[in-house]
C-alpha cells in the first residue's frame, strides 16, 4: 500500500478539501449547512410527545436523546457523502490510496461513536419509561383492589340490611312463643294476679270437714 497521506492529483485534492466543507460530519454545532433548526425542534417535540417526560430530569434525558439522534443522522450523511466521493474519484477499491481508506474509516468511526451516544441516551430514556409503566401498573392494580374491597363491603352491608328486614316480617318461632308464654305465667306479676285463699280460711274448712265426718259416724 502507498505511503501517500492524501490524493496527489488536483481532482483528488479538490474532493478531499470539499469533504470538510460539504458534509461537516465532525461539526458539533447544533445546525449546519443542509440542516434546519425547525427539523430539530420537531424531533424534540415528537420524542417528548412519545415519552411524556414528567420531571425536569426526564425532559433533559429526552432532549439528550433528540440530540443523539440528530448527530447520528449527521454522521450517517457524512459517511455516505465521503464514501460516494471516494467511489466517484476511484471506483476500484484496489486502487484506493491509504488516505482514502483512512477517510472512510474515520467517517465510519465518527458514525459508530455517534451511534453509541445515541444508544446510551435511548437506554436512559427507556429506563425511566419502563419505571413509569411499572408504577402505572402497580397503581392500577392498587385501585382495582380498593374498588373490589369497597364493592364487597357494600354487598355485605346490603345483605345484612336485607336479613334484618326479613327478620322483622317473620313471626317468632313456636319454641320462642312457648318460652314467652311460660315466662309470662311464671313471672311474679302473673302469680300476683291469681287470688290466694288466706291460711285461716283453709284451716276452718279443714275443721268443718273433720266435724262432719264425726257426726256421720255417730
Amino acid at each position: 500500500m502507498s505511503n501517500q497521506t492524501g490524493p496527489i492529483t488536483a481532482a483528488g485534492q479538490a474532493v478531499a478539501s470539499a469533504n470538510a466543507t460539504i458534509h461537516n460530519g465532525c461539526s458539533e454545532k447544533l445546525v449546519i449547512a443542509g440542516e434546519r433548526l425547525e427539523d430539530f425542534h420537531a424531533l424534540v417535540a415528537s420524542l417528548v410527545d412519545h415519552y411524556q417526560p414528567a420531571t425536569i430530569l426526564e425532559k433533559s434525558l429526552v432532549e439528550d436523546l433528540a440530540h443523539g439522534r440528530w448527530m447520528f443522522w449527521r454522521r450517517q450523511r457524512a459517511f455516505t457523502h465521503i464514501e460516494s466521493a471516494v467511489y466517484a474519484f476511484q471506483p476500484n477499491e484496489g486502487k484506493w490510496t491509504e488516505a482514502e481508506f483512512k477517510r472512510i474509516a474515520l467517517a465510519d468511526r465518527y458514525g459508530t461513536n455517534a451511534e453509541r451516544s445515541f444508544n446510551r441516551a435511548l437506554k436512559n430514556v427507556e429506563a425511566f419509561a419502563k419505571e413509569r409503566v411499572k408504577y402505572f401498573r402497580w397503581d392500577a392494580t392498587y385501585d382495582l383492589a380498593v374498588r373490589r374491597l369497597e364493592l364487597a363491603r357494600k354487598k355485605h352491608e346490603l345483605a345484612v340490611a336485607k336479613e334484618a328486614t326479613r327478620a322483622k316480617k317473620l313471626p317468632p318461632p313456636p319454641e320462642t312463643l312457648f318460652r314467652s308464654v311460660k315466662s309470662a305465667v311464671s313471672s311474679p306479676v302473673a302469680s300476683a294476679t291469681q287470688p290466694r285463699q288466706p291460711a285461716q280460711h283453709r284451716a276452718n274448712k279443714s275443721r268443718k270437714r273433720s266435724l262432719r265426718r264425726i257426726n256421720l259416724q255417730h
